[in-house]
């Protein structure tokens, strides 16, 4: 590390540093939304102790920018069906265990997915 530290501006190699003391078993650098999964999978399925880095607010970014939409629609391609209802299920435990924080709903404006929900397209889209 001393060695890789050296090769770096005062800053970073400042944290990089405190980084090491951290104690964390992994660092994941950026808290977009495959960071932030990763570190949560990382953490639940391996009892790993992450360290996450994000220069700003999580999923600030282009995670926050997203038209928000999917769907488990996939004629033909009943793989893709089938991997799609599995991510919308581990979406839809994430949204139990943070009591909705992410604002996950199925039967939004403009949202198609196979469900009990009545399509609404609100007008032109």
């Amino acid at each position: 590390m001393a060695a890789a530290s050296s090769r770096l501006p005062s800053a970073a190699a400042a944290k990089l540093r405190a980084f090491s003391k951290s104690g964390a078993d992994v660092v994941v650098v950026g808290a977009g939304i495959a960071g932030v999964a990763c570190a949560h999978y990382l953490s639940r399925l391996h009892n790993a102790k992450v360290l996450l880095v994000e220069r700003a607010a999580p999923l600030a970014y282009t995670s926050a920018l997203s038209t928000e939409c999917y769907r488990n629609f996939w004629a033909g391609s009943a793989p893709m069906t089938e991997f799609m209802n599995h991510s919308i299920d581990l979406l839809e435990e994430r949204a139990r265990e943070c009591n909705n924080a992410f604002g996950m709903n199925r039967c939004d404006r403009g949202r198609f997915s196979a469900s009990d929900c009545e399509l609404d397209v609100g007008g032109a889209l």
